[in-house]
């Protein structure tokens, strides 16, 4: 049942909502209220919300119908404490699932939580593993906690209740302590251990589970028949279910609760045929469900087709009665059932569990359409290694026709998340089924991408476009595996994902297909933007991107073409275009029906830059930890790099945590492919010689970047004009602050040529804040340099590079002291340290 953690608290949502009149509901409900329904039936009974206006949620992408279902109950539950004191009560929280636990956390999220009181109760030993864990989930979600444990008794009363006991049955052969010790201080249990010892006569050796046993065979036939029942269901029961399973009559199942709570062995919560019966202890459960298996069988065919009889909607335990029953085909059907209502809930994290039920249930002959169904639902979850592996079994079992789309869509997720080598060979024959090859070397790599800008470039702009006719399948599925691998390796290897779009837009061009020119014609753009292109060149693409994707109505198309202005903007160094149109093409994003991760993790990390250049650190510090968290929660190793390493590590750096920022990139290059030399690779050597500079390591920084320029060089990285900028820039960085610590007159001579260099080349760059850097480090090269870093200062000002124009203004005015006092005034731990990430300083002269 997905968020069956809080399935009762809504339960008891509407029954309060239909105790009020209608006219006071209907101010309670958000323009989201419907999606509550879906994820809720029990609001159906709500006549507010049956004449609420209906969302339309094809074109919603599961993750935001997820996001948008968590919101409606936030608002609801916020509006509802508004007008009354709200206590929310969860019993048994040690049930929840994570999909539960992810809804509490949206719920009770700051700020601007709802107003109540959550009580919840844990039923779990101390000492259990998965109560730590759940503690610490709580901790995290709610602002404070108050604990209050109800546990045993300590020793000594247990010691004085089994005295006092023992004294009032008149036992004299037990020893108190060794009675206490047995029940570990329960007192219904040192009960139990008392009587069966003065039933039996015992001296010592008491045994719980025997006393137990013993007391439980007492029962009369009816009470022991639901006991072992009750035992076996693990959860509680509602009557009529239970005296179906039983065989008994309703009023039969009356006496024998009855009976039972008069023992303590069963609580219930009312009367009424729908109302649950269970066990008190979990003690009881295990002594009373030590069964043959054959009765085990028997009772557990007996629960699920009372369950079912009962038309009960509580699928996964249904599922789980039928398996355990040893009736596999019925429980892989229950599962999958489940699993398919937990989609359409948006509880993906249960509903992937489900379907991997199924298919344990299915081991002897599993089907490819539920390792489809699981793939698809870890899509949609953002889990693209686990989604990849789901894929990949899915082909083992396809048919010939459908192998290579599972091959593509196992290949696409590969390179997605990370896992790139196995993404490449799991690529490469379906792009070679499609007459396309995979260069390897570098040299034939820069080959093909000349060859096809070439082609592309002698290929007419303005293509027919083919609206009203039919494009051949085949030449469909050929344009779509090389936009596939275009997109998987966009941000891994620029080069060869370069000449894999042209020929992408190339084939579309020829096909007059509307939606893959838009999209050919959008990235396009973002190349051309990489590659340093005027900015007329690459707007008049958008423009037509825009035009073909409005004429097709595709929201999808049109969503893609809008993403595509923020990297095209991004590589022109426009951050505050990008700061102020990110928020908009997410929204856009994932309003769309096909999976965006990709997407919206590539947006996430362009979000973490812009706010490095922009200077805001307080939003930099909380994207980064999101997304590193977040990252980590899906096994995505891209989204993991681009939080940890590249300009993004420079949040630890502004906590003072060197350490970590080294160890955190360090970690996730270990875990990245190893051949060749990927964009990713530049993030790491990017983060680890920061960390040398913060460090006052000016001989190790520039050790680092001048051991590996030569393979930076031969990668192709520094044809995109943001990849050459910033290592110039930071080149030209290390070069001045090797020269500060160095005593070598022709080491001296030598850097301050590279570090020249590096200025004049920063200068002759067409972006803005390519030359503002190329000054800032003549100013760090010259004597008496106010007029320069006031220059600079002005054009840090025109990019919006708030903190470098600080500290450019403060080194001409005031010299090295005023700029640290300036970045004494941000969100930043150390700002002696943090000054040497920006500017070159002598630490033995000076002592930063």
């Amino acid at each position: 049942m997905p968020y069956k953690a809080v399935d009762g608290v809504v339960d008891a949502l509407a029954l309060y909502l239909r105790s009020i009149d209608s006219s006071e509901v209907a101010p309670l409900l958000s323009d989201d209220s419907s999606l509550l329904v879906r994820a809720f039936p029990v609001l159906r009974q709500v006549e507010a919300f049956r004449k609420s206006t209906s969302v339309e949620i094809k074109h919603l992408h599961p993750m935001e119908l997820r996001s948008r279902v968590f919101q409606a109950l936030r608002s609801l539950l916020t509006r509802v404490a508004e007008t009354s004191p709200l206590v929310v009560l969860i019993d048994d929280l040690q049930w929840a699932d994570q999909d539960s636990l992810d809804l509490l956390s949206a719920l009770l999220e700051q700020p601007r939580e709802p107003k109540l009181m959550l009580v919840a109760t844990i039923r779990t030993p101390a000492d259990s593993k998965y109560r730590a864990q759940l503690e610490e989930r709580l901790e995290a979600i709610v602002f404070r906690i108050d604990k209050i444990r109800i546990g045993v008794l300590e020793p000594e009363a247990a010691e004085e209740l089994a005295a006092r006991v023992s004294e009032e049955l008149g036992i004299t052969n037990v020893t108190p302590g060794e009675i206490a010790k047995e029940a570990e201080g329960h007192p219904f249990f040192i009960e139990v251990l008392l009587r069966y010892c003065y039933t039996q006569g015992r001296h010592g050796g008491h045994s719980l589970n025997e006393a137990l046993a013993r007391h439980i065979e007492e029962l009369s036939d009816p009470d022991r028949l639901l006991l072992e029942v009750l035992s076996l269901a693990e959860k509680p029961l509602p009557r009529d279910v239970a005296a179906q399973a039983t065989g008994q009559t309703l009023e039969q199942l009356r006496d024998s609760v009855d009976s039972l709570q008069a023992e303590k062995l069963v609580r219930g919560n009312g009367i009424r045929n729908t109302d649950t019966i269970a066990l008190y202890h979990s003690r009881v459960r295990e002594v009373a469900a030590n069964l043959n298996p054959h009765t085990k069988k028997f009772y557990y065919r007996a629960l699920a087709t009372a369950l079912e009889d009962g038309h009960s909607n509580d699928l996964e335990t249904l599922a789980r009665y039928w398996a355990f029953a040893d009736e596999l085909g019925k429980a892989a059907m229950h599962y999958e059932l489940a699993a398919d209502d937990a989609v359409r809930t948006t509880a993906y994290k249960l509903a992937s569990r489900l379907y991997r039920e199924a298919i344990d249930a299915q081991a002897d002959k599993p089907e490819c359409r539920l390792w489809e169904k699981l793939a698809n639902t870890l899509v949609s979850a953002g889990r693209g290694s686990d989604a990849a592996d789901a894929f990949e079994e899915a082909l083992l079992l396809a048919k010939a026709e459908h192998a290579y789309t599972f091959r593509q869509l196992a290949a696409e997720q590969l390179l997605r998340c990370g896992r790139i080598d196995d993404g490449i060979a799991m690529m490469v024959p379906v792009l070679e089924s499609y007459k396309q090859r995979l260069p390897k070397k570098r040299g034939a790599v820069l080959r093909m991408f000349l060859r096809e800008r070439l082609l592309l470039r002698l290929k007419s702009w303005f293509a027919n476009t083919n609206r009203n006719g039919e494009v051949d399948s085949w030449r469909l599925e050929q344009m779509d595996t090389l936009w596939g691998a275009t997109i998987g390796l966009f941000n891994v290897d620029q080069l060869l994902a370069l000449g894999l779009h042209a020929k992408h837009l190339r084939l579309a061009l020829s096909s007059g297909e509307p939606i893959r020119i838009s999209r050919g014609y959008a990235l396009e753009a973002a190349s051309l933007a990489a590659i340093g292109q005027p900015r007329d060149e690459i707007e008049k693409l958008l423009q037509k991107a825009e035009t073909l994707a409005a004429q097709t109505a595709d929201k999808g198309a049109m969503a893609w073409v809008a993403t595509t202005r923020i990297p095209a903007a991004y590589l022109q160094g426009d951050w505050l275009r990008c700061r102020r149109d990110i928020p908009s093409c997410v929204a856009q994003l994932i309003a769309t029906n096909g999976g965006v991760a990709w997407e919206l993790g590539s947006l996430a990390m362009i979000q973490q830059s812009v706010s490095v250049f922009l200077g805001d650190i307080d939003s930099l510090t909380l994207q980064v930890k999101r997304n590193l968290k977040n990252a980590h929660e899906s096994g995505d190793l891209y989204a993991e790099l681009g939080a940890c390493s590249g300009l993004s590590n420079i949040t630890f750096l502004l906590e003072d945590k060197p350490d970590e920022a080294r160890s955190l990139a360090s970690d996730a290059i270990s875990r990245w492919s190893q051949t060749g030399f990927h964009l990713q690779h530049f993030l790491d050597l990017y983060a680890q010689t920061q960390i040398d500079l913060y460090e006052g390591k000016g001989q190790e920084a520039w050790a680092r970047i001048e051991g590996k320029w030569a393979e930076l060089k031969a990668s192709g990285l520094m044809r995109v004009g943001l990849n050459r900028v910033l290592l110039l820039d930071l080149r030209g960085r290390a070069a001045i602050a090797c020269l500060r610590q160095s005593n070598d007159g022709k080491e001296k001579i030598l850097l301050r040529r590279e570090a020249k260099s590096a200025s004049l080349s920063l200068r002759k760059e067409p972006m803005v804040w390519a030359q503002a850097l190329g000054v800032f480090l003549s100013a760090q090269l010259e004597e008496g340099s106010r007029d320069t870093y006031v220059e600079a200062a002005t054009l840090f000002s025109n990019c919006g590079m708030r903190i470098h124009m600080n500290i450019a203004e403060a080194l001409a005015s005031g010299g090295e002291s005023s700029a640290v006092d300036r970045l004494s005034d941000e969100s930043i731990a150390n700002p002696t340290k943090a000054l040497r990430l920006y500017v070159a300083l002598d630490t033995r002269a000076k002592g930063i």
